[in-house]
């Protein structure tokens, strides 16, 4: 089964790059520019992985992500947080919402991908509970 990423940032350049990585490293990829079409997404597909922005131009990404966990068929999915403001506050902020990582920007194309591969592994390996 191939795994799916979906990256939800409002640059296309980072969409674009992160894109590229991601399917050279096997993965298929769903760009989305806002939370509005992850939440669309979301809805009609199952991803791996999900790589989320923390300013998005309609909504705050972490307030995004905790939509994510409250969504029972969502709230497995390994979340990456990406943005360009490195304060501690959000790192934070993000991290006790529920992502499991957080990168800031610039970031390396090559560490997403091998830590969104960790972080799909573990998933995987994890025993079902319910």
């Amino acid at each position: 089964m191939i795994p799916s990423a979906l990256v939800v940032d409002d640059s296309l350049t980072v969409r674009m790059d992160l894109k590229e990585a991601f399917e050279a490293a096997g993965f298929m990829v769903k760009l989305s520019a806002t939370a509005s079409e992850a939440r669309t997404a979301i809805e009609q597909e199952v991803f791996a992985i999900l790589v989320l922005d923390v300013l998005l131009p309609d909504a705050d990404g972490v307030a995004f992500l905790a939509e994510v966990r409250r969504n029972p068929r969502t709230s497995v999915i390994p979340v990456m947080l990406l943005s360009t403001e490195a304060e501690v506050h959000d790192r934070v902020r993000g991290l006790q919402t529920g992502a499991d990582e957080y990168v800031g920007k610039p970031y390396d194309a090559a560490y997403i991908v091998a830590r969104a591969k960790e972080l799909v592994r573990k998933r995987i390996a994890e025993p079902r509970t319910d």
